[in-house]
């Protein structure tokens, strides 16, 4: 199995993911982990451990052009390096124009507007995110 390790819990073997594995499932399904604002903290606060391009080849090899977009845009707006993975995935681009891609469920709840909206407003929010993240590292 790609992405996982195996790890011994009192006495038992147990297959785990590896972190960069467990990001590429969360920008899948993002109705489970919270959203893309959590998967944003989390790629931020774990910014100096992960490895982007190992990332960008899960994400590439899992197949999800929208998560491969959502990993992308993550890595340009929180402004790490890692030209590699980028470059990895452009390889997968879609040409197609999905305006709910970043986030599908946000505010879905709170709001019956067009997909664009809701888009919008899942920007936004990443703006935010972004934001509050800048300045608790200064």
């Amino acid at each position: 199995m790609v992405g996982f390790k195996q790890i011994s819990i009192d006495g038992s073997h147990v297959n785990i993911s590896e972190p960069e594995k467990t990001i590429v499932d969360c920008l899948d399904r993002l109705r489970y982990c919270g959203g893309i604002s959590e998967v944003a903290k989390a790629l931020w606060y774990g910014r100096d451990e992960f490895d982007f391009t190992k990332m960008a080849e899960y994400s590439r090899r899992y197949g999800n052009r929208a998560a491969n977009q959502r990993l992308g845009y993550l890595i340009e707006l929180l402004g790490f390096k890692a030209d590699k993975a980028v470059e990895i995935l452009l390889q997968s681009k879609s040409t197609r124009y999905t305006p709910d891609i970043i986030d599908p469920y946000y505010d879905q709840a709170l709001t019956q507007k067009t997909n664009t909206s809701i888009s919008a407003a899942a920007v936004a929010h990443l703006e935010k995110v972004q934001l509050s993240l800048i300045q608790k590292k200064q």
